[in-house]
């Protein structure tokens, strides 16, 4: 674990010192309008670094995870709750109930936040490809990317807007199936879940391209 941790120490001290900023931001926030309005966005944060804590966990138990049925289980429940890492930045919405005093503070607030999932999803995506999906060559890797954006661009829409989350899976299967397929069979009338979908998508890819092109974040 002492050598996984020393060779993560940039992203984890980035991460801690943006958790910090935020943590700071929204206590203070509190402290000074006594309401625990955007309170929501520390249980929004926990779920944004489960896909995180699920590669960091294969890296560190690696023999755990070499046969092929474990990774498709494991690939597919970190799929399931990686869209909660972007998600985070749909909650920019909730400026519309800021009170004048406290928008500019408010901002700051999602901006720390959102940018905190969105660190997660990218280091958790570098992980999970690396970890695998080595074998795939660029292009693969960059279609893999693109196929990986746009079920994160699926998955917020089905959040914010359908209000369904991942443990909705497990809780309320046949509810949540029949809406993703009547969006998947009738694309036309709901293009607006497409329309959704693509922004968010093309969105989480250039988060990741560019992010990953800054040598300091790695």
């Amino acid at each position: 674990m002492k050598n996984l941790i020393l060779s993560k120490y940039n992203q984890l001290a980035i991460l801690f010192a943006l958790s910090a900023i935020a943590s700071l931001l929204l206590m203070f926030r509190i402290k000074t309008s006594d309401s625990f309005y955007l309170i929501f966005l520390v249980w929004n944060i926990f779920l944004a670094a489960i896909p995180y804590a699920i590669t960091f966990g294969i890296q560190l138990k690696k023999r755990w995870f070499t046969r092929k049925w474990i990774q498709i289980i494991v690939f597919s429940i970190w799929l399931l709750f990686l869209p909660n890492a972007p998600y985070i930045l749909s909650d920019f919405t909730h400026l519309r109930w800021s009170p004048d005093g406290f928008l500019a503070v408010d901002a700051a607030i999602i901006s720390s936040f959102s940018l905190l999932g969105l660190l997660y999803m990218v280091y958790s995506i570098r992980d999970m490809l690396g970890l695998f999906f080595s074998t795939l060559s660029r292009k693969q890797n960059l279609l893999l990317r693109i196929c990986i954006c746009l079920l994160i661009g699926f998955g917020i829409y089905l959040g914010r807007y359908l209000r369904w989350n991942s443990w909705d899976i497990l809780q309320n299967p046949i509810h949540l199936f029949s809406d993703v397929s009547a969006i998947v069979i009738h694309p036309i009338r709901n293009k607006l879940a497409w329309l959704i979908t693509l922004g968010y998508a093309a969105m989480s890819l250039l988060v990741i391209q560019t992010i990953n092109k800054l040598k300091w974040v790695h």
